[in-house]
């Protein structure tokens, strides 16, 4: 059995034009980093699809309705307050458990399908099974925004982690590192935690608290206007693996 994203079958994972997607890029001598802000996922999903959703394809982005012959389970799997729940139904139609779980998730977190179904092979015309793994996240109507520039976001993290770094070593080898943050209602980050590891306590201990000390968010609000939290991604790498 295969394990393919499904957005592959119809469409390379992009981000949308409603996420933020900032990319700081620094010159690449040997220890410098490059970093990247995004939301937490590319196909953004606002809450009042997931309120009406029926089915998968009401929520995910180019899902292939057409392309599928028949299922065997999906299951939908969210995080809320650091717990993993989990529903499961037996085709694209959405359970009551599983709608019920869709509304309890916050703005800025994934939700995750797995879909085992099989379609016909268009190559031998046989019956082959896969499961589809998709990834989308619930967005606020408007999203958490750092009101900084590049540069002066490029130079933050430059001079608040990698300027601050004693084990250069540990620097030049790195090749990837990323953390989770959350914008709270205030704007100000909250809940951040390593990713990735960059495989160097110190090297995780300052990215963290870089992170924690960004000022000058401008916080997310929904349809209605209230301001509401939002969870964000940032990495850094190399560049080695580009």
């Amino acid at each position: 059995m295969k394990t393919i994203p499904a957005t592959l079958l119809l469409l390379f994972l992009v981000s949308t034009c409603s996420g933020q997607n900032f990319k700081y890029e620094f010159p690449q001598a040997p220890g410098e980093l490059r970093y990247n802000l995004r939301d937490t996922q590319a196909h953004r999903v606002k809450k009042d699809q997931l309120e009406r959703a029926e089915r998968l394809g009401d929520f995910i982005p180019f899902y292939p309705d057409s392309w599928i012959a028949d299922y065997r389970s999906v299951q939908i799997t969210v995080t809320v307050n650091g717990q993993t729940l989990t529903a499961k139904s037996r085709n694209d139609v959405l359970t009551e458990e599983q709608k019920n779980l869709l509304r309890k998730i916050g703005y800025g977190s994934d939700i995750v399908v797995d879909a085992l179904c099989s379609h016909k092979n268009p190559v031998t015309g046989k019956p082959e099974e896969v499961n589809m793994h998709n990834y989308v996240t619930l967005a606020p109507e408007t999203e958490a925004e750092f009101t900084g520039d590049q540069q002066q976001m490029e130079a933050y993290f430059k001079r608040n982690c990698s300027d601050q770094v004693v084990d250069r070593v540990w620097l030049i080898a790195l090749e990837r590192m990323s953390a989770r943050f959350m914008v709270n209602e205030n704007g100000v980050v909250s809940d951040a935690r390593i990713q990735q590891s960059s495989g160097s306590r110190e090297i995780d201990d300052l990215f963290l608290n870089a992170i924690r000390n960004m000022k000058g968010w401008k916080p997310a609000r929904d349809a209605r206007g209230v301001k509401v939290k939002e969870e964000f991604v940032v990495s850094a790498d190399s560049g080695k693996g580009c």
